[in-house]
């Protein structure tokens, strides 16, 4: 699903990929608030089309400029007997702070945004968890 958005103009080319973090302090009161401010936030995108205007921002030093963004689907663990590719679950990152551990990048993925609902889009298999857990990798949307 594509969704339009503002990003600042030096990031606004196709391609490139960001998390958008969520509203900044100064972008309270600003006209484009509601177009600069709709994604999820702690969500990875990717810039598939960028628009020619350019508008003034206080947060952006060159000003912001409109883009239609895709969300970038990631890698996660989660806790699961059965995996139905393009089913949707409840997706939460597996409650995990062993920081050593080889999984931990995908038990508690970046760019996966705020826990709900996720599309399972690929089963990858089972993952060998030291603390026991049934684990499953899946690349989720």
């Amino acid at each position: 699903m594509v969704h339009i958005t503002m990003v600042g103009v030096k990031a606004a080319k196709e391609g490139v990929e960001f998390v958008y973090m969520g509203m900044a302090e100064e972008c309270k009161g600003c006209k484009l608030l509601n177009v600069c401010s709709n994604l999820e936030g702690k969500r990875a995108y990717k810039v598939v089309k960028t628009r020619d205007a350019v508008h003034d921002c206080p947060v952006h030093e060159e000003g912001v400029r409109a883009v239609e963004v895709e969300v970038v689907p990631f890698k996660a663990a989660i806790q699961a007997r059965t995996i139905m590719e393009g089913s949707l679950i409840v997706y939460a990152p597996v409650d995990c702070d062993h920081i050593g551990c080889p999984n931990h990048k995908t038990c508690r993925p970046m760019g996966a945004g705020t826990e709900g609902k996720k599309r399972i889009l690929v089963s990858i298999g089972a993952i060998d968890c030291p603390r026991g857990l049934t684990l499953k990798l899946v690349m989720l949307e």
